[in-house]
């Protein structure tokens, strides 16, 4: 949908996950498998443990020739609600906190927000959304087509990968 004072799109994803809510936190928590479900992913890494509830990490993705591959700082922080336990990641952009890459632009602005919702037949309501301003210069039409095909690739990963015996 239309993310207001921006031609870029914000994305949003509403499924249900077959695999149950400790699952899905162990590989969302797993930053070394992110290479492995998050579409187009070059190079994650922890850079900083604040707090017991939030990291900062560094992300660099993969950008379809002719276009500059983009990298981000990021912090996200989760919590959980006592009664509800629905779990919930809020992405942040942390600017500065680490050198640009030679070769990357960095993502200037994003933001975004995933929440796991457990559901009484053992499966997981997944919501994420959220918006990011690519940096440099790109077509609007461009990036909005590409950010759908990048989230649907991601899902399909994701379902796929929570799966492994490690996370159960």
């Amino acid at each position: 949908r239309p993310y207001p004072g921006s031609h870029f799109v914000s994305f949003k994803s509403d499924t249900i996950i077959d695999a149950p809510l400790h699952s899905i936190v162990a590989m969302a928590m797993d930053f070394d498998s992110y290479l492995e479900w998050i579409h187009r992913a070059l190079e994650v890494k922890i850079l900083d443990h604040p707090a017991k509830n939030s990291i900062v990490y560094y992300m660099a993705m993969d950008s379809p020739w002719p276009v500059s591959d983009r990298d981000t700082v990021n912090t996200v922080t989760f919590s959980q609600d006592p009664i509800t336990k629905i779990v919930t990641f809020v992405y942040e952009l942390k600017p500065g906190s680490y050198p640009n890459i030679e070769g990357f632009i960095r993502i200037p602005a994003n933001w975004g927000e995933w929440t796991l919702i457990p559901l009484k037949d053992g499966r997981v309501r997944s919501i994420r959304q959220g918006h990011g301003e690519p940096g440099g210069w790109l077509p609007a039409w461009m990036v909005n087509w590409a950010a759908d095909i990048v989230m649907l690739q991601s899902e399909a990963k994701l379902k796929q990968h929570v799966q492994q015996e490690k996370y159960r």
